[in-house]
């Protein structure tokens, strides 16, 4: 009996921790290479180091395509993107070399849910 029992905590423990691989790549919210549609969260802009921002502990990639707005969508050079600053971030999905950001949206402070929404009510972002 007890040798049954041994035996059988393995293939439970595998279950286990496959089960919990799963779990945690559902709650990525898409942040794996490959996912299509485009990432949206704010942050703190952490660091720069050349074309790569840090946000919310995350290195996002700026392109020539990267659209640098203030929060009222008036385009401003990518000089101002510096630490500390609060961010809303529109990326592109993760590739080799990185995830590049699509859009990024300077702001003063924390936006609430509701602020988030209007920002992106416009159809233009939705791409």
């Amino acid at each position: 009996m007890t040798i049954r029992r041994r035996r059988t905590r393995l293939p439970v423990l595998i279950a286990a921790i496959i089960a919990a691989m799963g779990s945690a790549w559902l709650m990525s919210g898409g942040a794996f290479a490959g996912d299509d549609p485009p990432l949206r969260f704010q942050g703190l802009l952490m660091d720069r180091h050349g074309q790569t921002l840090i946000i919310n502990e995350r290195p996002l990639l700026l392109t020539k395509e990267t659209r640098v707005l203030m929060g009222n969508k008036t385009p401003v050079s990518d000089t101002l993107l510096v630490p500390p600053h609060w961010v809303v971030v529109v990326a592109g999905p993760a590739t080799s070399a990185g995830q590049p950001i699509k859009t990024i949206y300077l702001f003063p402070r924390k936006l609430n849910g509701a602020e988030i929404v209007a920002l992106f009510s416009d159809a233009s972002e939705s791409r």
